[in-house]
């Protein structure tokens, strides 16, 4: 039996890009490292985004040069724990998480294994049912969001007792509200994520439409990368002549400024999980609307931060942001201070790590 240390930990991941599950895995990684913690993350893909903070943390990283096949990534991930030896390993999304429980069942579970489920479950595909199939392998199964806690209960009753919600935090000491925030005529909306099916940005583009052709001034900033909805996206603009109005951009390594220059965020997802990027802009103290879907309802407290809409309700949409233009500037920040307020009591990074830190410490 291989001497393994109860006080290392191994994250895995599939890369270090501009992802919230990224984020919130480099973020695990800080917070554990301060808790005492040796621990090292590691990836097969190359995409450094989240890189600096790594480092800065003081956190061991690897990167594992692999081929797209399951099996070259299986036996160097395998080889890297072996040589690791943790005392618990934390996957992060579908393929890490099927890496993670193949190997714990191959190592005869010498080491404890937490994997994380970071969305709500839409179909169950013959991947998705393999992936939890292989879940009887991990200690703890943790959903991000309390949707997906629901659904495992619903089809995968057996997981109940080893399924444990720790939704995402927010390092709510560094997304702040500038002070003394100054609005303009122009009502500045910021949306971010990345640019596909899931977020639903062709809706956003048609409330922006609605809302633009009744003589409102709007403009609109979304961040992310391109996915399969970008070219949609751009016909759409192109064919409304928003190009003046409504911009997509690249991941930003400085989002927090982003959000502090904006009026409002936008969220129009089809589903979410525990958005991180909902969470970062209440933090920022942004007033929110957002589709209610998935635990939207759990972050967003309507008509008092923001407004609520149905998923595909692009009307209700352009209806909210022409209400927010017209409320008056005092009523425009007192919903901004609730954000701010809500942040700090719902994505505490302390209540966050300690919830990892009871399963990590945990006699399974």
């Amino acid at each position: 039996m291989i001497n393994h240390s109860r006080n290392r930990v191994l994250c895995l991941i599939d890369s270090l890009s501009s992802g919230g599950a990224q984020r919130q895995m480099v973020g695990l990684a800080g917070l554990l490292k301060m808790e005492g913690y040796e621990v090292k993350v590691v990836t097969y893909y190359d995409f450094p985004f989240y890189l600096p903070q790594i480092l800065e943390s003081g956190v061991d990283y690897e990167y594992l040069p692999c081929t797209t096949g399951l099996i070259d990534r299986f036996f160097k991930i395998g080889s890297t724990i072996k040589q690791f030896k943790p005392g618990c390993v934390i996957s992060y999304l579908d393929t890490p998480n099927i890496l993670s429980c193949l190997l714990h069942s191959f190592h005869k579970r010498e080491w404890k294994l937490i994997v994380s489920e970071r969305n709500t479950t839409q179909i169950l595909s013959i991947r998705e049912r393999m992936k939890f199939a292989l879940y009887r392998f991990a200690d703890y199964v943790v959903p991000n969001s309390y949707s997906q806690a629901e659904f495992i209960a619903k089809y995968y009753p057996n997981y109940t007792n080893k399924c444990h919600v720790i939704t995402n935090f927010v390092e709510t000491e560094v997304f702040t509200p500038i002070e003394n925030k100054k609005f303009s005529r122009t009502l500045r909306i910021i949306g971010v994520g990345r640019i596909a099916e899931q977020k639903n940005i062709p809706m956003l583009i048609e409330a922006i439409k609605i809302v633009h052709e009744r003589g409102y001034d709007v403009h609109v900033d979304w961040y992310g990368s391109k996915f399969e909805t970008y070219d949609i996206c751009f016909q759409l603009i192109k064919q409304y002549h928003l190009e003046s109005v409504f911009m997509f951009h690249d991941t930003s390594s400085n989002i927090i400024r982003k959000y502090q220059e904006s009026d409002i965020f936008v969220l129009p997802s089809n589903y979410e999980g525990f958005p991180n990027v909902l969470c970062e802009a209440m933090s920022c103290g942004l007033p929110v609307i957002a589709t209610d879907v998935c635990d939207n309802g759990r972050i967003v407290h309507n008509n008092e931060n923001g407004y609520l809409i149905l998923s595909g309700d692009t009307m209700n949409l352009a209806q909210k942001l022409i209400q927010f233009m017209e409320l008056p500037i005092e009523k425009r920040r007192a919903m901004g201070e609730k954000s701010r307020k809500l942040s700090v009591t719902l994505f505490s990074k302390v209540s966050f790590v300690e919830k990892y830190v009871k399963l990590i410490e945990s006699q399974s």
